[in-house]
Protein backbone atom coordinates (compact mmCIF):
# COMPACT_ATOMS: atom_id res chain seq x y z
CA UNK A 1 0.00 0.00 0.00
CA UNK A 2 1.14 3.36 -0.60
CA UNK A 3 2.12 6.11 1.79
CA UNK A 4 -0.61 8.66 -0.22
CA UNK A 5 -3.18 5.32 0.42
CA UNK A 6 -2.38 5.52 4.07
CA UNK A 7 -2.70 8.77 4.49
CA UNK A 8 -6.51 8.85 2.52
CA UNK A 9 -7.28 5.81 4.56
CA UNK A 10 -6.95 7.58 7.80
CA UNK A 11 -7.92 10.85 7.20
CA UNK A 12 -11.59 9.50 6.60
CA UNK A 13 -11.43 7.73 10.50
CA UNK A 14 -14.44 9.50 12.74
CA UNK A 15 -13.83 12.68 10.57
CA UNK A 16 -17.06 13.95 11.47
CA UNK A 17 -17.25 13.10 14.85
CA UNK A 18 -16.85 15.91 17.21
CA UNK A 19 -14.04 15.31 19.85
CA UNK A 20 -16.37 15.26 22.67
CA UNK A 21 -17.93 12.33 21.09
CA UNK A 22 -15.57 10.00 20.45
CA UNK A 23 -15.43 8.62 23.17
CA UNK A 24 -19.10 7.58 22.84
CA UNK A 25 -18.55 5.95 19.47
CA UNK A 26 -19.66 2.23 19.46
CA UNK A 27 -17.62 0.20 17.35
CA UNK A 28 -20.40 -2.29 16.21
CA UNK A 29 -22.75 0.75 14.96
CA UNK A 30 -20.17 2.04 12.77
CA UNK A 31 -21.55 3.01 9.47
CA UNK A 32 -21.39 1.76 6.11
CA UNK A 33 -22.25 3.22 2.34
CA UNK A 34 -23.26 -0.51 1.28
CA UNK A 35 -26.08 -2.89 0.83
CA UNK A 36 -26.48 -2.88 4.63
CA UNK A 37 -26.06 -0.12 7.45
CA UNK A 38 -23.66 -1.17 9.46
CA UNK A 39 -20.15 -2.33 9.25
CA UNK A 40 -20.41 -5.25 11.70
CA UNK A 41 -23.60 -6.64 9.19
CA UNK A 42 -21.20 -6.91 6.83
CA UNK A 43 -19.29 -9.28 8.26
CA UNK A 44 -21.61 -12.34 7.93
CA UNK A 45 -20.29 -12.19 4.29
CA UNK A 46 -16.52 -12.93 5.50
CA UNK A 47 -15.59 -16.52 3.91
CA UNK A 48 -12.13 -16.61 5.92
CA UNK A 49 -12.11 -14.80 9.12
CA UNK A 50 -8.40 -15.29 9.13
CA UNK A 51 -7.09 -13.80 5.94
CA UNK A 52 -6.06 -10.80 7.47
CA UNK A 53 -3.27 -10.60 10.32
CA UNK A 54 -4.33 -8.22 12.77
CA UNK A 55 -1.88 -8.15 14.73
CA UNK A 56 0.34 -7.07 11.66
CA UNK A 57 -2.01 -3.82 11.15
CA UNK A 58 -0.52 -0.67 11.84
CA UNK A 59 -2.09 3.11 11.43
CA UNK A 60 -0.26 5.61 10.54
CA UNK A 61 -1.31 8.82 12.46
CA UNK A 62 1.46 10.98 11.40
CA UNK A 63 -1.18 12.99 8.68
CA UNK A 64 -2.61 14.17 11.93
CA UNK A 65 0.75 14.87 13.79
CA UNK A 66 1.36 17.53 11.89
CA UNK A 67 -1.53 19.41 13.06
CA UNK A 68 -0.37 20.45 16.89
CA UNK A 69 -4.20 20.52 17.98
CA UNK A 70 -4.95 17.33 16.57
CA UNK A 71 -2.08 15.99 17.85
CA UNK A 72 -3.00 17.22 21.56
CA UNK A 73 -6.42 16.17 21.63
CA UNK A 74 -7.42 14.09 18.87
CA UNK A 75 -5.16 11.40 18.25
CA UNK A 76 -5.26 9.86 21.75
CA UNK A 77 -8.68 9.24 21.31
CA UNK A 78 -8.31 8.03 17.31
CA UNK A 79 -5.86 5.42 18.74
CA UNK A 80 -8.36 3.91 21.77
CA UNK A 81 -10.64 3.62 18.89
CA UNK A 82 -8.20 1.72 16.70
CA UNK A 83 -7.36 -0.80 19.43
CA UNK A 84 -10.66 -1.47 19.97
CA UNK A 85 -11.92 -2.11 16.51
CA UNK A 86 -8.86 -4.12 16.53
CA UNK A 87 -10.20 -6.04 19.71
CA UNK A 88 -13.14 -6.50 18.09
CA UNK A 89 -11.96 -8.04 14.42
CA UNK A 90 -9.82 -10.38 17.05
CA UNK A 91 -12.89 -11.67 18.66
CA UNK A 92 -14.59 -11.71 15.52
CA UNK A 93 -11.58 -13.60 13.99
CA UNK A 94 -12.00 -16.00 16.74
CA UNK A 95 -15.18 -17.13 16.17
CA UNK A 96 -17.67 -14.34 17.41
CA UNK A 97 -20.72 -13.58 15.37
CA UNK A 98 -20.50 -10.03 15.93
CA UNK A 99 -23.83 -8.93 13.69
CA UNK A 100 -25.70 -10.79 16.14
CA UNK A 101 -24.86 -8.49 19.35
CA UNK A 102 -23.65 -5.44 17.68
CA UNK A 103 -25.93 -4.25 20.16
CA UNK A 104 -23.04 -4.27 22.83
CA UNK A 105 -20.99 -1.72 21.23
CA UNK A 106 -17.76 -3.84 21.48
Amino acid sequence: MSDITKRLRITSMFYNVPYEQLSKVKISAIKTHSFLEKESRLLKYVHNRNLVDVEKAEMDFSVYEMDVLENQIRIPKLKELYERKRASLRAFQNGKDLWKSDRNGL
